[in-house]
């Protein structure tokens, strides 16, 4: 439990075998007037049984190596699981969205894993894949803003470059609405 002074603000954390097989928590308070209260729940589970959920949108993520395979130009070849990267190397991602109706401010929020360096770091507004959108360039993300995304397909592309060897996880992309 933390108490902040002078503002009221109390926190407490529980672990799931804190509440046991209650599924009700309730909050009392022995001061005169208004107060405010707020429950958050959050669970921790493997990015590999991360299922999407959605029906306006959905959004998926492929990753591929950029390699010259001696026919004089770089090609791209899909990252399997388990496949191996070089320190150096190119990686595409390529993000698909799927609208099925127009929609206005909509966040997309896409982790990558703690190997790749951005290519471009300069957040800013951009046109790609059939719109527009703010992006701004973070340490463990790229966060997309539309105003407005129509009806239909859009394809965004960002590279990466790997940065140390090692078993890394991509990380997720959310998609939401913020209107």
């Amino acid at each position: 439990t933390s108490l902040i002074p002078g503002v009221g603000y109390v926190k407490k954390t529980y672990d799931l075998v804190d509440l046991g097989d209650s599924k009700t928590v309730s909050f009392t308070t022995n001061e005169s007037g208004l107060a405010w209260g707020a429950i958050y729940a959050q669970y921790d589970e493997e990015i590999i049984k991360v299922t999407p959920i959605g029906n306006i949108f959905t959004v998926s993520k492929r990753l591929f190596v950029e390699r010259d395979l001696g026919t004089g130009r770089p090609e791209l070849i899909p990252l399997n699981q388990g496949g191996g990267l070089n320190v150096g190397e190119k990686v595409v991602c390529r993000i698909t969205i799927r609208s099925d109706r127009d929609v206005e401010f909509v966040y997309l929020k896409d982790q990558r894993a703690a190997c790749f360096e951005p290519f471009v770091t300069n957040s800013g507004y951009k046109a790609q894949g059939g719109t527009g959108y703010y992006v701004s360039v973070k340490d463990a993300t790229t966060e997309f803003f539309f105003d407005n995304l129509r009806k239909g397909v859009y394809m965004l592309e960002q590279s990466f470059y790997v940065t140390r060897s090692g078993d890394y996880t991509s990380g997720v992309s959310m998609l939401q609405s913020i209107y």
